[in-house]
């Protein structure tokens, strides 16, 4: 099915029995049955999917347009794949949730305090960086639900989690940000005392200290812990 702009009406029941290949916008009001279906952007203007319907769900989401931004005003979900050709995805601000964040490698660009929604092997756990300086700033993330290979550390810490660690990498530019680690299970987590929890930075041989003074939010059941500024 190709189209340039499509709008479902209020009250509309529309259930897509092909794949999408789209060039304008679509604005969802109604109920748009697409479980199961893949959609592309293409084309070289800009694109959108909006709409008063909570979200909309594709199997498998391609964004191709050359020089051109598809803006996600509503959230949508993909179940399969996403391949990023050519062109941006911009969204609105989200963090995730227990059952759908990103696993895997997740990269922004831009000059914008920002939430990653990663987790992984069922656990979601956000890495949060402050606005870099310039808008070319770019930044990639990625949550593993192990420990780092190494985990010798400086004084004054005594240890790192043997649990779960995080890779932030700067791949774009040379803005200083200050990282935010959430814990969203203090249990699985092994939070205990928000006193003894700080961010740790590896420095290529071993774990320093990186924190805050007064870094901790939250509970021991959920929070959060923020670095400096970190170089």
């Amino acid at each position: 099915t190709t189209f340039n702009n499509l709008t479902i009406a209020t009250g509309a029941d529309v259930s897509l029995n092909n794949s999408i290949d789209a060039s304008g916008n679509s604005a969802d009001n109604g109920t748009f049955t697409t479980t199961g279906r893949s959609l592309s952007f293409t084309g070289t203007s800009s694109s959108s999917i909006s709409g008063s319907a909570p979200f909309i769900t594709f199997e498998d989401f391609t964004q191709n347009k050359a020089g051109s931004t598809t803006t996600l005003a509503i959230p949508v979900q993909i179940n399969g794949d996403l391949t990023l050709t050519d062109g941006i995805i911009a969204t609105t601000s989200t963090s995730g949730t227990s059952t759908s964040y990103v696993s895997g490698p997740m990269k922004k660009i831009g000059d914008d305090a920002f939430v990653f929604p990663v987790g992984k092997s069922g656990y979601w756990a956000p890495i949060g960086i402050s606005a870099p300086a310039s808008a070319s700033a770019a930044f990639q993330a990625e949550y593993y639900a192990t420990s780092y290979s190494v985990t010798t550390v400086s004084a004054p810490l005594d240890h790192i989690s043997f649990l779960e660690h995080w890779m932030l990498d700067r791949t774009t530019g040379s803005d200083n940000v200050s990282t935010t680690l959430y814990w969203k299970d203090g249990t699985r987590s092994a939070i205990n005392d928000l006193s003894e929890l700080v961010v740790a930075h590896y420095n290529g041989t071993s774990w320093v200290n990186e924190t805050q003074d007064g870094g901790t939010t939250g509970t021991t059941s959920q929070g959060t812990v923020t670095s400096q500024l970190m170089t």
